[in-house]
């Protein structure tokens, strides 16, 4: 029994003790060679990474269909009118203006070529772009924005902008010029040129006082860089309403680069 019981240490000694000690040793060495390869497998990835954003670059897609929702109602697309969040941003986007505000909130050109001031600080001719067309081919002149101005400051239209040209006199010298005759001096003045120019030629014989009730004010004709298509009412619910536009090819500023817009 003494025999057997020293031969079984032996052998447990012989074939397990010491392969734990082995098994131990192994498994630092296996921990060691996984973190240095985790390591590696790390370095490579930033290095791809880091080498990828040297030529590469995101950029917007060309085409399809870009639909944002809003809160607040349509009842009017008639730019003159527009109060409302919906109503306003469909008429940016319909209708052009001599100046506009960018992203950064700074005041740019849009129709508005030049702008010059004369000694007395009072009166302001604009030139504007020769290359602009109404969403129906027809070219869009000075004309246009004195009408537009005129027609704001008459008591019969009803426009909300009608206090801030009461007093300020308009006129078309040729299709590209167009003058402002201030009753004074005002240096914020050019940050009032970003009122939405009407069609002349379509609006140009219908009474001041019909202008909001009239047909234009569902179908409207802009010169922006979207054209209205459909004005859609969801089923049984007439508060919800999708203003369709489409992209207008012969925008001054160039095609958009979305094919179709919704709100």
């Amino acid at each position: 029994m003494r025999r057997l019981e020293k031969a079984s240490a032996r052998h447990a000694h012989e074939y397990l003790v010491k392969r734990l000690d082995t098994i131990r040793i192994a498994r630092r060495h296996i921990a060691q060679w996984l973190i240095l390869v985790s390591v590696l497998i790390g370095a490579t990835g930033l290095q791809l990474t880091w080498a990828q954003s040297s030529y590469q670059t995101v950029g917007a897609g060309e085409g399809g269909t870009y639909a944002e929702a809003m809160t607040g109602q349509i009842d009017t697309l008639n730019p003159l009118y527009a109060t409302t969040e919906p109503e306003v941003a469909a008429s940016r986007l319909m209708f052009s203006s001599l100046y506009t505000f960018d992203t950064a909130g700074t005041l740019s050109k849009s129709l508005a070529e030049s702008m010059e001031v004369d000694e007395s600080g009072k009166i302001y001719t604009v030139t504007i772009r020769s290359n602009a067309f109404w969403h129906d081919g027809t070219p869009l002149t000075a004309n246009d924005i004195a009408f537009t101005i005129n027609l704001i400051k008459k008591p019969a239209a009803m426009s909300p902008l009608r206090i801030n040209w009461q007093d300020v006199e308009v006129r078309a010298v040729d299709d590209t010029t167009v003058e402002f005759r201030l009753p004074a001096q005002y240096a914020a003045f050019p940050h009032a040129l970003t009122f939405a120019v009407l069609p002349s030629h379509i609006l140009g014989d219908i009474p001041a006082g019909a202008i909001r009730e009239n047909t234009f004010s569902r179908y409207p004709v802009g010169s922006g860089p979207f054209a209205f298509r459909l004005l859609q009412t969801s089923g049984s619910q007439e508060d919800y309403k999708i203003v369709q536009m489409s992209a207008f090819d012969n925008y001054f500023m160039g095609e958009p680069v979305v094919n179709r817009l919704e709100i």
